[in-house]
């Protein structure tokens, strides 16, 4: 039952994340020349600058998340009950705060970035409209954070689907009929909102079956305080932790905003989409981890724990490497292709740039993930905000150097030095495995499974011609078929593949029937 869980969770998250990459692959092209790249860019600023603002989520949503899977493991569901009403009343004070703070970057966002007169008007709005957007994801976020936490996240996920169908939907009628930021803005707020309103239904009928009700206390008494305490002394690191995350992987543009032309952002952004596009993948794969190992912390499980650590660190570098090899050897003619030659060669190095870091930062995605399930991740929330300090003094510095390029190199040194030897070294510890055992486990197979498809793509690219997406995606796939098929082969053990073709084995006999 538990690995159907697994498995349903994995597919729904890896699906909702391809239909927002599909989406992304051809709306951004459309988007970027509806707007030109004085436009294009104000509008990654301001999803990046007031992207700031769900750092006011203070982590609550982990607590959620954790409080709702390991209160349900001990069969406390009242425990769950004052989390969940503590939490909607920090929530309602952080939404307030977060229209208000809204408001006032609405009225100098321009003249911090030096946005020219014409649009000026068109980009206060917008901030306006994202901020009030941002504010009404904090009070759902209490909704799929129980969703989460009863690892449903596939309604998660067909919700999110269905909200990025319609918004790019409404960003192409919109654009085409002459509209812009504003009215891109506006259709992302109510969207938004809708998706919300169905992700509250959704928590509300299942956490009903287990006996757990939304109820919200608003007398402030002793019991109150002591479930606040609770949340904050979880949540405050994860706050810590998300804060670093954000001036380590969304500070870029803002800094290449200040230090060059607003236009040179678009060059970064396409690369950085790409590389966000990865990391993404890997996230939302790692995630389901989370309310897992906090359900075997709750059980003292010491060996499945680790067992997850393992299979989680193979698993997020078994679906990165043919990614990351595709974008260090064919990023800059993907990029040509896409979104046109002009970008091939700035976009192409900062990709490449960007693509190496994911090979060491994958599997810290697990890490991260355990550290969370285990409420022992105070020592991440440092090393990231080290991590973020760095980052942001490399970039200011190499940007002066390298351009564009400085700033993804900037990104790329803390964090590798973070993810391929900190934090292993730190998590090792906390679990008790020895810090070899975690390399060789880890690395091993994955890195042996993906020699072949290196050589295929490095063939690919010194002695073939690509003159259109469909060939590229074409040879792209075939050289992952063969990657799937060997990696089934190296990465997994005769027991691991036994149990994947059990899973598969009623699908076969269902297509030839």
């Amino acid at each position: 039952m538990e690995k159907n869980r697994i498995i349903r969770n994995l597919f729904s998250n890896w699906t909702g994340l391809l239909v927002s990459i599909v989406v992304s692959f051809f709306l951004a092209p459309f988007v970027v020349h509806s707007l030109g790249n004085e436009l294009y860019g104000v509008w990654t600023i301001i999803n990046q600058f007031t992207g700031y603002m769900y750092l006011f989520d203070l982590g609550v949503r982990e607590s959620v998340i954790r409080s709702t899977s390991h209160s349900l493991a001990k069969k406390d569901p009242k425990a769950l009950e004052e989390v969940l009403s503590a939490s909607f009343i920090i929530y309602f004070f952080i939404s307030v705060v977060t229209v208000l703070i809204s408001i006032v970057l609405a009225l100098y966002f321009s003249s911090i970035f030096g946005v020219e007169e014409e649009v000026a008007k068109a980009a206060s709005v917008s901030v306006l409209l994202v901020g009030v957007t941002i504010a009404q994801f904090f009070i759902f976020n209490i909704f799929s954070g129980v969703l989460m936490g009863l690892q449903r996240y596939d309604i998660f996920n067909i919700v999110n689907i269905l909200t990025t169908l319609l918004k790019a939907a409404a960003f192409v009628i919109l654009l085409s009929n002459g509209y812009t930021i504003v009215a891109m803005a506006a259709s992302q707020m109510l969207l938004s909102f809708l998706g919300g309103l169905y992700l509250m239904h959704a928590a509300k009928k299942i956490a009903a079956t287990h006996d757990v009700r939304f109820k919200v206390r608003l007398k402030i008494d002793a019991a109150f305080r002591k479930v606040t305490r609770k949340i904050v002394n979880y949540s405050a690191f994860v706050l810590i932790n998300n804060l670093g995350q954000k001036i380590v992987f969304m500070t870029d543009a803002i800094v290449i905003g200040i230090f060059m032309p607003v236009a040179s952002v678009t060059f970064y952004a396409i690369a950085g989409t790409l590389a966000e596009y990865l990391r993404q993948l890997v996230v939302v794969t790692a995630r389901v981890l989370m309310p897992m190992v906090a359900r075997y912390s709750a059980l003292d499980d010491h060996h499945r724990i680790n067992k997850t650590v393992i299979d989680g660190s193979k698993l997020t570098l078994f679906i990165s490497y043919p990614v990351v090899l595709v974008f260090i050897l064919l990023g800059g003619e993907f990029i040509a292709l896409w979104m046109g030659e002009e970008f091939r060669e700035l976009s192409g190095l900062v990709l490449l740039i960007l693509a190496v870091t994911q090979i060491f930062s994958a599997p810290h995605q697990t890490l991260t993930s355990v550290l969370y399930g285990l409420d022992k991740h105070k020592m991440l929330a440092f090393f990231r905000i080290g991590e973020a300090i760095t980052n942001l003094g490399l970039s200011i510095v190499l940007l002066h150097y390298y351009g564009v390029a400085g700033v993804a190199l900037g990104t790329a040194i803390p964090h590798i030095i973070l993810t391929a030897v900190i934090l292993p070294i730190y998590t090792t510890r906390v679990i008790g495995m020895n810090l070899m055992k975690y390399y060789l486990s880890s690395y091993l197979r994955p890195t042996l499974a993906a020699v072949p498809f290196l050589l295929m793509v490095l063939y690919i690219s010194h002695s073939m011609t690509i003159g259109s997406m469909t060939q590229f995606f074409g040879l792209v796939i075939a050289a992952s078929m063969v990657y799937l098929t060997i990696s089934f082969w190296i990465i997994f053990n005769a027991s691991e593949r036994q149990q994947i073709y059990q899973k598969i084995k009623p699908i076969l006999a269902k297509r030839s029937n």
